[in-house]
């Protein structure tokens, strides 16, 4: 169902100013309990893949692919400082939690900022947006087939959209490129000793059954809850000229209600 549109007065600041101060609130708990949650459904996870037979794996992968997911979530908050009070606390605690997913940290926090400040922008949103009927039209045979074929696969395209943003400086601020690079010399140094100790102690195989596998399970959440987000057939992608940020934060974003399991 459409919401009904705002009035033209209304402005983000007014919303956010609407809010009760307890959702502003970090509370440390929660916080450091939702780590302790990650960490221990990941460590059951790789103990389960070690354990389960050929036939149970699959399984095996789709839990640990989900725990691994709460590490996701965990930098999220960090990025949005939601995390801890103590900023310095929530960059390391953001860098490490993205560290087994080989995403860099800060690449990903700028984009989303941009997310956040451009939500449901044709052409400026820097996750999710429609294609563009012209360039549809326009297209040869074959991208109109690729198109068409996203389908199938659309549950791990978050992976493109992870090689395309995260790991190309000419796409940020020059004062956001020091940053940048710190992160990506992380996870080029998680990728240089972690795979090859994962290669030395398990062989080809154990990489792709305890690191890929549930990686490709973290993308296939990554892609869904991403599109799910603000994607919809009432929900409007509009143009920079016609876009108001009250209207697409609110009328632009899905809310999910899920069984308490």
């Amino acid at each position: 169902m459409a919401s009904e549109p705002l009035p033209e007065n209304v402005t983000l600041k007014d919303v956010i100013d609407s809010l009760p101060r307890k959702v502003f609130e970090i509370n440390d708990g929660k916080a450091w309990t939702s780590v302790l949650i990650s960490v221990t459904s990941y460590a059951l996870g790789l103990f389960m893949i070690s354990k389960a037979p050929w036939y149970l794996l699959p399984l095996a992968w789709a839990w640990t692919g989900t725990a691994v997911t709460g590490f996701f979530v965990i930098g999220h908050d960090c990025a949005h400082k939601s995390f801890a009070k103590n900023k310095l606390v929530e960059d390391v605690v953001g860098s490490l939690a993205f560290l087994p997913l080989i995403y860099p940290y800060e690449p990903w926090r700028f984009k989303h900022d941009r997310h956040h400040a451009k939500t449901n922008m044709l052409s400026e949103d820097t996750a999710w947006h429609p294609i563009w009927k012209e360039e549809f039209d326009s297209s040869p045979l074959l991208r109109k087939a690729i198109i068409y074929g996203y389908g199938p696969i659309r549950p791990w395209m978050s992976i493109a959209h992870w090689l395309i943003w995260q790991f190309d400086l000419n796409k940020f601020r020059p004062n956001e490129v020091k940053r940048v690079r710190i992160s990506l010399a992380c996870v080029f140094a998680f990728m240089g000793i972690g795979w090859p100790l994962i290669i030395y102690k398990a062989g080809i195989l154990g990489w792709i059954k305890f690191w890929l596998m549930p990686w490709l399970g973290y993308h296939f959440w990554m892609s869904t809850f991403t599109m799910v987000h603000h994607t919809a057939p009432h929900i409007p992608f509009k143009s920079s000229n016609e876009w108001n940020a009250a209207q697409a934060q609110l009328n632009g974003t899905i809310h999910c209600d899920y069984p308490k399991w």
